[in-house]
């Protein structure tokens, strides 16, 4: 009755109810069965026309299993180029993959860009080559006003690096030196603009008003939050420490500034840096 506690109605689940249909008695009928049938020890009956991961079906992994021909892997892959897919399922009818399409021939099915992989144990292997950081560039907050000769010297090592980096202030979005807009955007729709751009590769937001973040915080964390111990606003310094539980960092030697923000500290983390040592602690981590 495939009763099992993985079982669910649920489309995507591991494994599915057997639905009792016209075509379930068709199959049936075939092979002289009934729904109440005892099969023979050891005998296949086949319930559905379909076979695949929708209907129930799981997948295996038969990389180190079967020797498939050079030829076909290589037709595999310019399938994927020429369509400029990253990850796809190719479905490929052939006789035996242990020799090559140009001798037994062979017809491609299918073209899937959103394979059902089952349970291939490389996967996570895969992802994580693919998509770097969990799909996060490194970004650094700093609650203060824009800070012209540290934006100036990050994009000047990013330029170096070959590698471009996100600015957001008030002030404008730049991406490394180049103005996208001079608009006073809300902080969530300017970080936007740099987080949907692909050849951004790390970024830097300075907070300066409360105002700023009433659509709420465009980044779930942060390799850096720096304070800027010339802010005089103590609601936008509090809001920003109460979402974020990383290392604090002031622009100079005052952290007794942050004494009335312990408590709000998940970590109760705060350290004290001169300006210079906070460029530098920037630098090392958007390089």
């Amino acid at each position: 009755t495939n009763k099992d506690k993985e079982e669910q109605i649920s489309k995507g689940t591991y494994l599915k109810t057997i639905k009792v249909d016209e075509q379930l008695k068709i199959i049936l009928k075939s092979l002289n069965l009934e729904l109440f049938s005892i099969p023979k020890k050891n005998q296949h009956i086949r319930l559905a026309t379909t076979a695949n991961t929708s209907a129930g079906g799981t997948s295996e992994d038969l990389t180190n299993k079967i020797k498939i021909h050079q030829d076909n892997i290589n037709l595999a892959k310019r399938i994927v180029s020429i369509l400029k897919i990253d990850i796809a399922a190719i479905d490929i009818l052939i006789d035996d993959l242990s020799q090559s399409w140009r001798e037994i021939g062979a017809s491609v099915l299918e073209v899937n860009a959103k394979p059902q992989l089952g349970e291939l144990s490389k996967l996570k292997y895969l992802l994580s080559k693919l998509v770097i950081n969990n799909g996060e560039i490194p970004s650094i907050v700093v609650v203060g006003k824009y800070d012209k000769d540290l934006s100036q010297s990050l994009v000047k090592q990013s330029k170096n690096n070959d590698k471009k980096i996100g600015i957001v202030s008030s002030s404008g979005v730049y991406i490394n030196d180049e103005m996208i807009t001079n608009e006073n955007k809300k902080l969530y729709d300017a970080s936007k603009i740099v987080m949907n751009d692909p050849n951004v590769d790390s970024m830097i937001l300075f907070i300066d008003t409360v105002q700023s973040l009433t659509q709420g915080f465009p980044i779930i964390n942060t390799d850096l939050l720096v304070i800027d111990t010339l802010v005089n606003d103590i609601n936008l310094v509090g809001e920003v420490i109460d979402y974020f539980s990383t290392t604090i960092v002031m622009m100079d030697k005052a952290s007794e500034y942050l004494e009335d923000f312990t408590p709000l500290l998940k970590n109760g983390n705060i350290k004290a840096y001169a300006k210079a040592t906070v460029t530098k602690k920037i630098k090392e981590i958007l390089r």
